[in-house]
């Protein structure tokens, strides 16, 4: 189900020497709306919460990313 399912044995071995794994504490920020991403990934375990930020501070949550879900 993870966004490298598809991919064949080659391709597996060049994301082997990529990869890295990165572990965010709870409520910590990972990506910001219109900021550049300099990475990009899976969630491979936990959840990540998509939120957007009202104009009166309020925080409202659009989604969720589960394990395998993509960011980037």
């Amino acid at each position: 189900m993870a966004v490298c399912s598809a991919c064949d044995p080659s391709e597996f071995d060049a994301l082997e020497g990529l990869r890295s794994y990165r572990t965010f504490e709870p409520g910590e920020t990972i990506a910001w709306t219109g900021r550049p991403m300099t990475h990009v990934g899976s969630v491979v375990s936990g959840v990540a919460l998509l939120s957007n930020t009202l104009s009166d501070g309020r925080r409202q949550m659009v989604g969720l990313l589960l394990p395998s879900d993509f960011l980037g």
